[in-house]
C-alpha cells in the first residue's frame, strides 16, 4: 500500500471517530482551514514524522488550492444546497464525487511533501506544532477547543 492509500485509509478511520467531524467543520467553516491539510498534518504526526513547518503548509496549500477552489468547493456547495430537500437521487452522486475529489486532494498532498523525516517525540506535541504552523500560515489562531478535540482523538 502506497503512502496516499495509507493516508486515505487512516483518514476514513480517524474522521469516523466521535466528535471529529464537528471539530473539522468548525475549523473549515469558521477559520477557512482545509480539512485535508489538517488531516495530513495529523497523519504525519501519527506516522512519527517531524512537525510540518509554516513554509511546508504553504506548499501543501499551493498543491491543492486550485483543486479545492475549482472542484471540491463547488461540489460541497451543491451537496450542502441539496441537503434536506428530498433530492437524494441528485445529492448522493454529488456527495460521492466530492469524496472522490477529496481523495484526489490527499494524493496531491502526499506528493507535495515526499519523504518526511521521522522523529522521536510525542505525537500530540508534533501534531500541535504542525497545526500551529498551519494557523500561522492562515494568518490567525484556530479555535482551541476544536484543535484540542482533534489532538485528543489522535492520542487515543
Amino acid at each position: 500500500m502506497d503512502d496516499a492509500e495509507r493516508f486515505w485509509t487512516w483518514t476514513l478511520a480517524f474522521y469516523a471517530g466521535p466528535g471529529i467531524s464537528p471539530a473539522f467543520l468548525h475549523l473549515q467553516d469558521g477559520h477557512g482551514a482545509d480539512v485535508n491539510i489538517l488531516l495530513y498534518l495529523l497523519w504525519q504526526a501519527s506516522e512519527g514524522n517531524a512537525a510540518v513547518t509554516e513554509a511546508e503548509c504553504a506548499a501543501l496549500d499551493a498543491a491543492i488550492s486550485d483543486w479545492r477552489r475549482d472542484v471540491i468547493a463547488p461540489l460541497r456547495g451543491l451537496r450542502r444546497m441539496l441537503k434536506g430537500q428530498g433530492e437524494d437521487e441528485v445529492r448522493s452522486p454529488i456527495a460521492a464525487a466530492e469524496l472522490a475529489a477529496e481523495r484526489s486532494a490527499q494524493r496531491r498532498l502526499v506528493a507535495a511533501l515526499p519523504g518526511r523525516a521521522a522523529v522521536a517525540g510525542s505525537v500530540g506535541i508534533t501534531a500541535g506544532e504542525s497545526i500551529a504552523a498551519y494557523a500561522a500560515f492562515m494568518g490567525a489562531p484556530f479555535h482551541e477547543a476544536s484543535v484540542a478535540a482533534l489532538l485528543d482523538a489522535l492520542s487515543r
